[in-house]
């Protein structure tokens, strides 16, 4: 099965493909000063660090096997079933 996408206006679609290739040769250090300057004007922001966080991050706690409707029950499928007996 096939289908087709129209767009009416490329401008946005151009200008997430020029990102991605800038990103790309920043990530292989390879881009040109001309080039950082113009994705940073695309990103709106100089070129995010990743954060090292400082403080840990809080624990997750998760509800096993229980909570309002008890635990689950049956096939995993989703499908009610019947013993026969």
């Amino acid at each position: 099965m096939s289908y087709q996408v129209y767009f009416a206006d490329l401008t946005e679609e151009n200008r997430g493909l020029t990102m991605t290739l800038l990103r790309l040769k920043e990530e292989a250090g390879e881009i040109e000063p001309d080039e950082a300057k113009l994705l940073e004007e695309l990103r709106g922001s100089p070129t995010p660090w990743p954060a090292i966080a400082d403080e840990p991050q809080p624990r997750q706690h998760f509800n096993r096997g229980g909570g309002r409707r008890g635990p689950r029950r049956g096939p995993s499928n989703g499908r009610a079933y019947r013993i026969e007996g």
